[in-house]
């Protein structure tokens, strides 16, 4: 098994709660990474709007640094590959929920893949 020592960084507007073996709290991000998009109108469902999006930048997240890994979002997760970014396993054998509602905690974060040359 591989591991890494990292500096994990939140880089999202929630608290996120790790509880697997041990827990690990890390605390709402003081900084939010975010992919804003450009939109255009495609067409209209029942009387309401509907837009896809064109293309879209990333805001908020640092350039990469030895050492450190950002915790962000599903959403900028998979908008970009990075081997320094992860996010919450939001995977139904990984979530913690209270009742059927909001998640409390996961077992793990995701990552992409890692490549060995």
């Amino acid at each position: 098994m591989n591991e890494l020592e990292l500096d994990l960084h939140n880089f999202t507007p929630h608290e996120i709660i790790i509880d697997d073996e041990d827990e690990v709290e890390l605390a709402e991000g003081k900084r939010t990474a975010r992919i804003i998009y450009e939109q255009e109108f495609d067409h209209r469902v029942n009387g309401i709007n509907v837009f896809h999006n064109v293309s879209g930048w990333l805001k908020g997240l640092p350039p990469r640094q030895k050492g450190v890994g950002y915790v962000v979002s599903g959403i900028v997760f998979g908008s970009l590959i990075r081997d320094d970014i992860y996010t919450p396993n939001t995977s139904p054998w990984s979530v913690k929920r209270r009742g059927y509602g909001k998640v409390v905690s996961v077992k793990s974060l995701l990552c992409h893949p890692r490549r060995v040359a």
